[in-house]
């Protein structure tokens, strides 16, 4: 019992651990050089050190171009596309995966296509200044000014669409697109805002502080934020309609 082993000191770390952390090997009564943290790590080195080899000395052929390439020139795709696409063809395949599903959805939802037709039409009109702005319920300078009206001061027309984008207060999944007066109301310029694209992406329902907010902006807007006087009574945003789609949200989740 005196020369019982109580600590062992690790060849790798050179720690001195207690015994029982290291292997032991019943037939020789003895202990292992190395701790099992070190072995641990080695194991992972080897693991890794193998995968490596693999991936720089196996062949597979590209489902796309069929040439023959090492396992490292591949993209890593999600698993249920059980596909293999070298990293040469990816973006090509990414582009016709996107294509293929938006054919898909616009043969089933009419809102996404709708939805994604006045998207375009909208870009093109504040890019290209086009004055057909039957959806938006004014002129493109008016649009313009409403926009500038609202921008923070780290936004502009330069960095629209990388660091902000264009909101629709009320959402537009919380119209129905098939409806020509819903639909007005949706791309209606007082339904729109420009936010960053972070607050975009990570908004999901209606905001009732972005709705007060941007109804205090339009009273103030009308009267001294505009230079074209240009204004639309047909629809403007109210907080009647915003409680009315939140309720209907709210009677649906229920």
């Amino acid at each position: 019992m005196e020369n019982e082993i109580i600590e062992k000191k690790c060849s790798k770390c050179e720690i001195n651990k207690p015994i029982e952390k290291f292997r032991k090997y019943c037939e020789q009564n003895s202990y292992g050089a190395t701790c099992k943290s070190c072995l641990n790590e080695l194991d992972k080195m080897r693991k890794k050190n193998v995968r490596q080899k693999k991936y720089e000395t196996v062949l597979a052929k590209c489902e796309k171009c069929n040439e023959e390439k090492v396992l490292k020139d591949f993209a890593k795709l999600k698993k249920h596309y059980k596909k293999k696409i070298c990293l040469s063809c990816y973006p090509e395949f990414l582009k016709e995966q996107k294509m293929e599903w938006c054919r898909t959805v616009g043969k089933t939802n009419m809102n996404y296509r709708i939805k994604k037709s006045i998207a375009a039409r909208l870009r093109t009109v504040l890019i290209k200044n086009d004055s057909t702005m039957n959806y938006i319920g004014c002129n493109i300078q008016y649009l313009r000014e409403w926009f500038e009206y609202n921008f923070t001061e780290q936004m502009n027309w330069e960095n629209y669409g990388s660091f902000w984008s264009i909101d629709h207060i009320i959402p537009v999944c919380e119209f129905d697109l098939t409806n020509e007066d819903e639909k007005l109301q949706c791309w209606n310029w007082s339904n729109m805002m420009p936010v960053t694209v972070k607050y975009n992406s990570s908004k999901k329902k209606i905001d009732m502080n972005q709705v007060n907010y941007i109804i205090e902006r339009l009273n103030k807007f009308k009267e001294e934020g505009s230079t074209t006087k240009w204004f639309s009574k047909e629809f403007i945003l109210n907080l009647e309609l915003a409680e009315m789609k939140l309720n209907k949200i709210n009677v649906t989740s229920f």
